[in-house]
């Protein structure tokens, strides 16, 4: 199940500028900067690591292709 603080996409949500993407609008509106994604997925990958959960590498996947899609256009 998707954290309440997560979108659909995988993307950390904004509290602070809901109706904008953080730092004037370079994120999807209501989404916080790259780099709340990119800690939260190092912190699921270590995770993954530590207790072998499949689960947990299976969410840093997700948080990953939706950082591909938002912020690397794909690539």
């Amino acid at each position: 199940m998707i954290p309440p603080l997560i979108t659909t996409e995988g993307l950390v949500l904004n509290n602070q500028m809901p109706a904008s993407g953080a730092l004037g609008g370079y994120t999807p509106p209501g989404t916080a900067s790259s780099e709340g994604v990119s800690l939260l997925m190092r912190g699921m990958c270590r995770a993954a690591i530590a207790t072998g959960n499949p689960e947990m590498l299976a969410y840093a996947n997700f948080l990953y292709e939706g950082a591909v899609k938002n912020f690397f256009k794909n690539v």
